[in-house]
């Protein structure tokens, strides 16, 4: 702005306030603008918006094949590192 001699100090603010209005204060309105827009629809996609109860499509929990799979998991691994140890 002030290398093409618009708004530079106060006092032009004052003497010329369209000029002002025009080249400060419409571009930050319209950023905000966009900022409000994006941030609604961010806050619409993740259905903030709905009066509903929130519900998951599936219910999660933590079952008994899921522990035998962990405990099947760590048993490989550790003979991966036995074998590891041993074959070096």
């Amino acid at each position: 702005m002030k290398f093409r001699g618009i708004a530079v100090t106060t006092g032009d603010m004052i003497c010329h306030p369209l000029r002002t209005m025009e080249y400060i204060y419409v571009p930050l309105l319209n950023n905000a603008t966009n900022v409000a827009t994006d941030l609604t629809s961010a806050a619409l996609t993740r259905g903030i918006g709905d009066p509903g109860p929130k519900a998951s499509i599936q219910r999660i929990a933590f079952t008994g094949l899921d522990a035998i799979m962990c405990a099947l998991g760590l048993v490989l691994m550790g003979c991966g590192a036995y074998v590891a140890m041993f074959q070096a």
